[in-house]
Parts: structure tokens; sequence; C-alpha cells
């Protein structure tokens, strides 16, 4: 019996440091995967509070070895200061955020957390269509990069169509905030339109939250404040 005893504390502490061991790797491989990423200022802040992210993963996978691990990254961004400083950054971080992803050699949790901060800023749900549903990272970008390549074409489809202003505006939530650079090439369309330019400044307050603007806010003016804020944006849609 005490040999037993003495088996199972040892077992312990061999699966205590094991998993030490491989959380150490964890953070090496980390640091090692994303130096390679742009070094401008908002990349660097990102790389920053992604590294946070990544220690509060290492503190949690620690704390909790005895009650058990969450399989949910969901769980792992939940009232985080450092992935709320990301979502901050809005659309402007989207471009860092996908050469992160594409940088990373790896398909792990960090990359998941960087595909779920991608989708929270754009405002958009990809796995709602049934063609884009994606498992893992990789997955993620494997569609996230042909679906931003056609919004503009998909939106301007959709205002060019004979469908009621209402359908049109269901058809293009999926696209979040990507779809409003297409939108203000239409101003005169949203002029026209009262659902349609409500739903234009919808998209503006999401893509704009520190500017404060007025909810009575016209056409012209939202198509100014995307040209003069949101040229990121722009640029990132095409």
């Amino acid at each position: 019996m005490k040999k037993q005893k003495l088996n199972k504390k040892h077992n312990s502490r061999t699966y205590i440091l094991v998993v030490i061991s491989v959380v150490c790797t964890l953070i090496v491989l980390f640091i090692r995967g994303y130096k390679m990423f742009p070094l401008d200022a908002q990349a660097a802040e990102i790389n920053a509070n992604l590294s946070k992210i990544s220690e509060s993963i290492s503190e949690s996978l620690l704390t909790n070895l005895v009650n058990g691990l969450s399989s949910n990254p969901y769980d792992y961004i939940k009232d985080n200061e450092s992935y709320d400083s990301i979502i901050a950054l809005g659309s402007s971080a989207l471009p860092n955020l996908e050469d992160a992803l594409k940088s990373s050699t790896k398909d792990g949790l960090i990359e998941y957390i960087i595909a779920i901060a991608i989708e929270e800023i754009a405002n958009t749900n990809i796995r709602s269509a049934d063609d884009m549903f994606w498992e893992t990272p990789k997955g993620f970008l494997s569609v996230w990069q042909p679906f931003v390549s056609s919004v503009s074409e998909r939106v301007n489809f959709i205002l060019s169509s004979e469908m009621d202003d209402s359908k049109k505006v269901e058809e293009m939530k999926i696209y979040g905030i990507l779809a409003l650079p297409e939108l203000c090439r239409h101003m005169q369309v949203l002029e026209r339109s009262p659902t349609l330019l409500e739903y234009a400044r919808t998209l503006l307050f999401i893509a704009t939250p520190e500017q404060h603007y007025s909810d009575s806010v016209k056409a012209s003016e939202i198509v100014n404040a995307v040209e003069n804020d949101l040229d990121v944006l722009i640029n990132y849609v095409g």
C-alpha cells in the first residue's frame, strides 16, 4: 500500500511537471511564431495583447489542472482586457489581424482567438452560411479571404437588384461593416431609401464607435465619414 501511494504521488508530480513543461513550450513557440509579424505601431500593440492573452491562457492551464480545462475558446476571452483592447482598435486592425493569422505556422487556440476577433470587429458571422462554415483558424482563413474579396461585388449586386429594401438589408447583414464602403458608392440609393440609409448609419456607428455621429446623419455625411475615417477599411475590402 505504501508503495502504491508513493507511485501515485510520483505519477501526480510527473503529470504536473509534464504540464508545466508543455505550457512553457507553448509560450516559447508562441513568441517565436509571432515575432515575424509586421512591426508597425498597431501590429506591435496587437502582438503585445496576443502575448498577454497567451500568458493568461497558460496561467489558466496551471490553475485549472484539477478542475479540468475548457475546450471553448470563448471562455478565454470573456472579460479579458487584452482581447477587448484588440477589439477596440476597430476596423483598422483587420489587415494586421489577418496578417497575424496568415503568418502563424500554427492552428491552435491563439489563432482561433484571432479569427474570433476578426469576425467581431467586422460584425460578421460567416459560419451562418452553409458554404462558409469553419472549425479551425486555418479553415477560417480559407473562407475569409475569398469572402472579403467578394464583398464589393456582392453588395453592388444586392443594391442593384429588384429586391425590396428590407430584403436588401437582410442580404447584406452577413457582410457586417465590410459592406459600408460599397454602400457609400451608392449615395443616391441611400438618399432615396430611408431603410438603406438607416442601415448605413447603423454600420457607421459600429465601425466608428469613438466618433459619436448624430442619429440623423445624412447620406453625404456618411460618405465623407467613411472616406475620412475608414480608409483602411476601404483598402481592405477593395
